[in-house]
């Protein structure tokens, strides 16, 4: 399934495009890296997804990890000193969800996108970050690749299709 507003996207594993009425899809050109570093913020709650991402980051030649933190109040301290490009936000977590974070994130530094990862299907809180202006969301089942096109993306203003995600090779 996908939800699609001009900003925002939601992505599921098995997507497929649904137009929401009076919104035209936005491509993004992606499949090369940028020449330049992408700045990354990673938040989530659970210290494994952080080292995971964290991992992920390192091998990415073109993603740079920026500063990491626990829930969205730290996130947004975290923004006033770092200069996050994209920030990797969980959508669960504690003083702060990732849906109030994102729109208080996006409110004050609208150059920063922020591409929501959630391991929850739950579609009212999905609705609430699409809302907050995240521009992407995405279930933690994708895989790196998905994940790189998908920051990549995020980082030039376009939300990802899920055609173009779920036509990555796994």
């Amino acid at each position: 399934m996908c939800v699609q507003t001009n900003q925002s996207v939601l992505l599921t594993p098995t997507s497929e495009v649904e137009s929401v009425p009076g919104d035209q899809p936005q491509a993004a050109t992606v499949d090369s890296p940028p020449s330049t570093f992408i700045r990354v913020l990673i938040v989530d709650d659970h210290r494994a997804v952080r080292s995971a991402l964290r991992a992920f980051l390192l091998v990415n030649d073109d993603l740079e990890l920026v500063g990491e933190a626990t829930d969205g109040l730290e996130a947004l301290q975290l923004c006033e000193r770092q200069q996050a490009d994209v920030i990797l936000m969980a959508l669960l977590m504690p003083r702060m969800d990732g849906a109030n974070a994102t729109r208080a994130i996006r409110s004050r530094y609208p150059q920063i996108q922020v591409l929501i990862l959630t391991g929850s299907n739950e579609k009212r809180l999905g609705e609430e970050a699409i809302q907050a202006r995240a521009i992407v969301l995405l279930l933690k089942e994708v895989t790196g690749d998905q994940l790189a096109r998908a920051i990549r993306a995020a980082y030039s203003g376009h939300p990802i299709t899920a055609a173009q995600i779920t036509a990555l090779p796994s």
